[in-house]
C-alpha cells in the first residue's frame, strides 16, 4: 500500500472515529476531545477529526431547549426574556448557547442537554465494565508486567 494510501484510509477512518463518537453521546465526545490534544499518540489524521469535537458538536432540538429553560425558570420563554433566539449560536457535548435578551439586555442562556446525568451514569458503568473485563484479560498476557486493580 502506498504512503497516499494509507493517509487515505486513515483519513477515512478517523472520520469514521468521529461519527461514532457524535453518535454515542456527551461521555464519548468529551473522551475524543482529550485525544484530540493527543498528537503524541496519534496521527495527524485522527487529531485533525476529533479536534471537530471542539467546537463543531451538533445542537439538540431547539424545541427541546425551549422546554428545559421553561421548565427550570417555570415560566414561558416569552414571558421572562424580551426576545429568546430559537438557533443556538453555539453546541457542545454537554449543551448550547442561545442569545436572549432580558430586562433589555443582550444576555446568552446556556442549556444542558437533556439526560446527561442518565447518560453519563450509563456510560460510566459501561465503561467500568469493559475496563474491568479488559484489565483481566490482559491480566493473562506473559508480555505484560503484572497489576493490581480493585473493584469499587
Amino acid at each position: 500500500m502506498t504512503e497516499e494510501k494509507k493517509v487515505l484510509r486513515r483519513k477515512e477512518l478517523a472520520k469514521w472515529l468521529k461519527e461514532t463518537i457524535l453518535r454515542l453521546g456527551p461521555t464519548f465526545i468529551k473522551l475524543g476531545q482529550q485525544f484530540s490534544t493527543r498528537v503524541d499518540i496519534l496521527a495527524q489524521e485522527y487529531v485533525d477529526q476529533l479536534s471537530e469535537l471542539q467546537d463543531q458538536v451538533p445542537p439538540f432540538p431547539s424545541d427541546v431547549a425551549v422546554a428545559i429553560v421553561e421548565e427550570e425558570l417555570g415560566a414561558p420563554v416569552s414571558d421572562i426574556f424580551d426576545r429568546f433566539d430559537y438557533e443556538p449560536i453555539a453546541a457542545a457535548s454537554l449543551g448550547q448557547v442561545h442569545r436572549a435578551k432580558l430586562k433589555g439586555q443582550e444576555v446568552v442562556v446556556k442549556v444542558q442537554r437533556p439526560g446527561l446525568k442518565d447518560l453519563f451514569d450509563i456510560d460510566l458503568k459501561n465503561l467500568r465494565v469493559s475496563l474491568f473485563l479488559l484489565l483481566k484479560c490482559f491480566s493473562k498476557c506473559p508480555f505484560l508486567p503484572p497489576f493490581s486493580h480493585s473493584r469499587s
